[in-house]
């Protein structure tokens, strides 16, 4: 009893602060700044799962093989290559003179990455209580950091906070390679093997979570790079305050882990059924407070963007990403990862085909290229449901259920 209250209270902690957080920083910091920040978060992540090359996601199956002390091992000497490779880019950059913020992209990519490791490695021995915290590690120390330096300088937050990240990323780096060379024993032909094993389960993984979010979570990175910071800043902060609807959905996804794993299809239905409705709620009121109280919820600099009317777009965007995180488990656990990957990557080409398009036409409007980003997540979520449908003997009331979680933007038509 005492864990799951210790569980609750940890989790409820940590989700506050990466919701509040990155909030509290639109708010404060000038909105390209803010922008730029979230475009560095976002391509930290898409480094880091590139790093990964999908070995994370075989952590937990690796485990449940009864290898715990040979899995750990070797995910803390990966760590150690790549912690050592990003000290010498540390010491490269300070050597030619870099700005700022590089070094803060490196500190980033290192936090990326460990939170991709450790993260399955906690959750698979149950130590539930860290998980929250470790999930989002680059966020809660790009916040902290921030934080550091508003109390330090009390003028709001500029670019000078970067110096503060890269002290603490620095420090982190240098003291876990220090933990793990404590070792007797830095290499075995043990760890090779399993890192083989590891990779040939992992790689299909990569690819289809690529392609997820490349689908549902590469808003960030398309905006920075086809239009301005202004817009990443805009969508960054709706996404986020969107999230509240992710973090309803990952309370509930720690209760339904063994039933979207092991449970019948009827029953799994039942469950992750409720679960949506709970989400399509939760929505719904919060775009009705959003649209009520626009001033308490949306930054000044916003508010001429319409941000009240932009805001059900992007969180009828994130319900669909929460319905298409439930279809890959199911997915997964049929052994379809390869068949969805290939059928998926065609509407998500295509989605981004049209954004590029939008770019090159130099169309500007907000609502228009938010609503590519949700028609493009639409279209992977039909797409899954049919790989589940014709493949397998589990069902799924797609129809129903896309209507359901995009109900905030259907009520914004009318």
């Amino acid at each position: 009893m005492n864990q799951k209250l210790l569980f609750i209270f940890s989790f409820a902690v940590a989700k506050a602060f990466v919701f509040v957080g990155p909030l509290w920083l639109g708010n404060i910091a000038e909105i390209t700044l803010y922008g730029e920040i979230e475009f560095y978060l976002s391509l930290a992540t898409w480094l880091a799962i590139l790093v990964g090359v999908g070995v994370p996601g075989s952590i937990p199956i690796q485990i449940i093989k009864n290898e715990n002390q040979l899995v750990r091992d070797v995910v803390l000497r990966l760590l150690l290559i790549v912690f050592l490779v990003l000290l010498f880019l540390y010491f490269a950059f300070y050597i030619y003179g870099l700005r700022a913020s590089y070094f803060f992209v490196v500190g980033l990519i290192g936090f990326s990455i460990s939170q991709q490791f450790l993260s399955p490695l906690i959750k698979s021995h149950g130590i539930n209580s860290f998980t929250p915290w470790v999930e989002n590690m680059a966020l809660h120390l790009t916040i902290f950091s921030a934080l550091i330096y508003y109390l330090i300088n009390r003028q709001g937050v500029d670019s000078g906070f970067y110096y503060i990240m890269q002290f603490i990323s620095l420090a982190f780096l240098i003291i876990l390679i220090f933990f793990v060379c404590r070792s007797r024993v830095l290499f075995k032909i043990e760890y090779f093997n399993l890192y083989k094993r590891m990779l040939r389960q992992g790689v299909p993984i990569l690819l289809n979570g690529m392609l997820m979010m490349l689908a549902f979570n590469a808003g960030r990175v398309l905006l920075g790079t086809f239009w301005d910071n202004t817009m990443v800043g805009l969508y960054s902060y709706l996404f986020r305050l969107s999230g509240t609807s992710l973090i309803l959905y990952q309370l509930c996804n720690y209760f339904l882990f063994k039933s979207l794993y092991g449970e019948a299809n009827a029953n799994l239905n039942k469950k992750v059924d409720a679960m949506y409705s709970a989400v399509a709620l939760f929505s719904i009121l919060a775009c009705v407070v959003a649209s009520i109280y626009p001033s308490y919820v949306f930054p000044d600099e916003h508010q001429s963007s319409n941000a009240s009317h932009l805001f059900p777009i992007v969180m009828s965007q994130v319900n669909l990403w929460i319905m298409s995180a439930v279809l890959e488990v199911r997915i997964n656990r049929n052994n379809l990862t390869k068949i969805s990957l290939k059928l998926c990557s065609i509407p998500v080409l295509f989605a981004t085909l049209c954004i590029i398009v939008l770019s090159l036409q130099q169309i500007s409007d907000p609502t228009t290229i938010f609503l590519a980003f949700y028609f493009g997540a639409l279209c992977v979520v039909f797409t899954q449901s049919f790989v589940l449908k014709s493949k397998s003997k589990e069902r799924t009331s797609v129809f129903f259920n896309s209507a359901k979680l995009s109900l905030p933007l259907i009520l914004l038509a009318y």
